[in-house]
């Protein structure tokens, strides 16, 4: 008699091991046909979450992580990555996430994402694979990463935005400044940095 275990228990399996959620692109790697899935959410055991990401029914909501495995090539940015640093006290009205320049993005525009695109120099430094509030694994800039971003001219963040970070990091106990710079002068904007940190550290 066979002990091998039925490939919906695996999908299933594999879900309470994510956070509750799976996505297509994780069945296809397991090798398991989509069939085994259809049936998982015909019989209630899932329920679907996002175009090509499904939920085990009363797992903790997690936008962030069902996004990031709808866009798996995305990295969160920007004053996402600050709400996610806990830089910022609200997440905003539109998950910012970043792709490789020439990746199409045009089928990623939608009321909750807002895609943006970075040349590969800067594209995935400081991406580091974090906690979601929830716990979840999902991708996003490091802190340092994200306080050089928000000064970026060419992302247009509000003044009390780029304060609070700022005050925030302040407050916290370790302070990685010399990453902070390295990141500063890869996106040129060490006086920007060295401005918003004297203004808080001193």
């Amino acid at each position: 008699m066979s002990n091998q275990i039925p490939k919906t228990q695996q999908l299933l399996n594999f879900a309470k091991k994510h956070g509750g959620y799976i996505s297509t692109e994780q069945v296809r790697k397991l090798g398991i046909n989509r069939s085994s899935l259809y049936s998982l959410v015909n019989r209630g055991k899932l329920k679907k979450d996002n175009r090509g990401v499904y939920v085990i029914p009363g797992a903790n909501d997690d936008c962030l992580f069902s996004f990031q495995q709808r866009y798996s090539k995305g990295i969160y940015a920007l004053d996402t990555a600050l709400f996610i640093h806990d830089l910022a006290e609200h997440l905003p009205e539109r998950l910012v996430m970043v792709y490789p320049h020439g990746y199409n993005t045009s089928g990623l525009i939608s009321d909750a994402i807002l895609p943006k695109t970075e040349s590969p120099r800067y594209y995935g430094k400081g991406a580091k694979l974090i906690k979601s509030p929830e716990g979840n694994n999902i991708k996003c800039y490091s802190i340092e990463r994200t306080l050089c971003d928000i000064v970026r001219p060419v992302n247009h963040l509000p003044i009390n935005v780029i304060a609070e970070a700022y005050n925030r990091y302040s407050e916290r106990s370790e302070h990685d400044l010399d990453t902070l710079m390295k990141f500063a002068d890869l996106l040129s904007v060490r006086a920007q940095v060295q401005s918003e940190l004297l203004k808080v550290l001193l």
